[in-house]
C-alpha cells in the first residue's frame, strides 16, 4: 500500500512539474506578446502630435500637414487658437477627419493588452499554486529540488535535498 501511494505521489509530482513548466512557458510568451503590443500601441502611427502619446479619438488635420491629434486635445487647443499647432494654418474641428481605422486599431490593441494582463495574472497564480504544491510534496518525499541562478554569462543550478543521509539519485543535465 505504501508503494502504491508513493507511485501515485511520484506520478502526480511529475504531472505538476509539467504543468508548472507549461505555465512558465505561457507566462513568458504572454509577457513577450504584452511588450510587443504595448510597443505597437506607442508607435508614432497612433501618436497625437500634441501629447506625444497614443490617441483614443484620432483626428487627421486637413490643412495639409498630415498631423494626427486626439479629439480632446485638439478641441482644447482650438478653444484658445484657430490654427494648426504644427503648420499654423487656420483649421476648425468640423473640417478635420476622424480616422476610424486607427481608432479601431487602438481599441483592438488596448483590448489585447487587457486580455494579456489578465492571462499573466492567471499564469502567475497557477505558477505559485504549482510551486507551493511541489514544495509541500518535495518536503514530504525528500525529493531533490533546485534553484536556477542566471548571470549574464552562465546559468547556475543549486541542487538541494531535505534528506540527511546520502540518497542514490541520477541527475541528467542538458547543456544547450
Amino acid at each position: 500500500l505504501k508503494l502504491i501511494f508513493f507511485l501515485i505521489l511520484l506520478t502526480n509530482t511529475r504531472m505538476e512539474y509539467k504543468r508548472l513548466e507549461s505555465e512558465q512557458s505561457k507566462l513568458l510568451i504572454n509577457k513577450n506578446k504584452l511588450a510587443k503590443t504595448k510597443e505597437d500601441l506607442n508607435s508614432s502611427l497612433y501618436e497625437c502630435s500634441i501629447t506625444q502619446s497614443y490617441t483614443k479619438e484620432p483626428y487627421l488635420c486637413n490643412c495639409g500637414c498630415g498631423s494626427l491629434f486626439d479629439k480632446t486635445t485638439i478641441s482644447k487647443w482650438l478653444t484658445y487658437n484657430s490654427t494648426c499647432p504644427i503648420s499654423r494654418d487656420n483649421i476648425r474641428l468640423c473640417n478635420m477627419t476622424q480616422d476610424r481605422t486607427r481608432k479601431n486599431k487602438v481599441e483592438e490593441l488596448l483590448d489585447t493588452i487587457n486580455k494579456l494582463e489578465e492571462e499573466i495574472i492567471i499564469n502567475s497564480t497557477n505558477i505559485k499554486r504549482y510551486t507551493d504544491l511541489l514544495n509541500s510534496t518535495n518536503k514530504s518525499l525528500d525529493f531533490i529540488s533546485y534553484n536556477k541562478i542566471d548571470t549574464e554569462e552562465y546559468s547556475y543550478y543549486q541542487i538541494t535535498t531535505d534528506e540527511c543521509n546520502p540518497i542514490n539519485q541520477t541527475i541528467y543535465f542538458l547543456v544547450d
